[in-house]
């Protein structure tokens, strides 16, 4: 199993697409309005946001918490022959 330092740039896009989200929503918020409906918008904002903290708040505490790998699964990673892949 690999270190969550290893998988941190794959694990972290979720993240930076909800930022992504987050700046467009309040870019275009006349947009987001058009398209969800203005009585909506304050649940969206609010559901967001929520996301957004969440799922940051997750990356941090994996980060603290990366261990050392279990007994026995150190090489879980497969080899570029054992994938084929030439």
């Amino acid at each position: 199993m690999a270190s969550w330092n290893a998988l941190c740039p794959t694990c972290s896009r979720p993240w930076t697409a909800w930022v992504g989200s987050s700046f467009l929503f309040y870019w275009h918020n006349e947009e987001f309005a058009d398209r969800y409906g203005k009585g909506d918008m304050p649940e969206l904002e609010n559901t967001l946001r929520n996301a957004f903290e969440m799922l940051g708040d997750l990356i941090l505490f994996l980060k603290e918490k990366d261990v050392s790998p279990l007994a026995g699964m150190q090489n879980m990673s497969p080899t570029v022959e054992e994938t084929g892949v030439v």
